[in-house]
């Protein structure tokens, strides 16, 4: 089954709440630090160099924390904390590890990003493979992710030729329908799942597709339930 989606106790905000609690009124005693400017140049008044350079530094992490959103967030968030040498309630950093630790496992079961789809596509240009991704995710025949900035398509979505594999695009039309997420979907797509006794939906859809793409759709209600009337 995927991980579940971040609820506000393991969301960067939560994270950021709980962390704020933990720490309300802390560095109240600090000594006060001013910036100002002057002939084009910064001065910092009540700090050193090493305070500000760590200071420079911390805010890159954060920046990054506020540019993210789920996983990757909140595993930034507490490698934030851990630089600052604070603590995290251990549910939130548990949770935020595994899913970082379920990341990394499927990017090792393999993906290619543009560049190397292009190479096996033997693609001209590198423009051209990105539009053709556009083109296959906006028809439900692939899907990306994001990782570290960057695309990331993941090979199972691939004959050894660099062909999609068209036993999956239903498949995936039902999860994307659903609001599954991207890596929700890598998920559900490579484990074994109960629906199909115990089987493996992009396995079963080579010889069963049908069965495939009836176990899709029920994973999907099981996951996003429609309202009630």
């Amino acid at each position: 089954m995927p991980p579940s989606s971040p609820t506000s106790e393991g969301s960067a905000d939560g994270l950021v709440r709980q962390w704020a609690v933990q720490h309300r009124g802390a560095g109240q005693t600090a000594g006060r630090v001013t910036v100002s400017q002057r002939a084009g140049r910064v001065e910092v008044r009540g700090a050193d160099v090493a305070q500000v350079e760590r200071a420079l530094t911390l805010t890159r992490r954060f920046e990054v924390v506020v540019t993210t959103r789920g996983v990757r967030a909140r595993t930034a968030l507490v490698e934030l904390f851990t630089e600052l040498g604070s603590t995290l309630p251990a549910p939130s950093v548990l949770q935020a590890r595994r899913a970082a630790e379920h990341r990394r496992q499927l990017l090792a079961s393999g993906y290619f990003t543009h560049e190397t789809l292009g190479e096996l596509r033997h693609a001209m240009l590198a423009s051209s493979t990105r539009t053709w991704v556009s083109r296959q995710r906006g028809d439900h025949r692939l899907f990306t992710v994001s990782h570290h900035r960057q695309t990331v398509i993941p090979a199972f979505l691939f004959t050894d030729d660099g062909v999609l594999r068209d036993e999956l695009q239903p498949l995936i039309a039902e999860l994307h329908a659903a609001g599954i997420s991207p890596w929700q979907a890598w998920t559900w797509l490579v484990s074994t799942s109960p629906l199909l006794s115990g089987a493996i939906p992009e396995q079963v859809a080579r010889v069963e597709p049908a069965r495939a793409r009836t176990a899709a759709r029920r994973f999907a209600v099981r996951l996003h339930p429609a309202p009630a009337a």
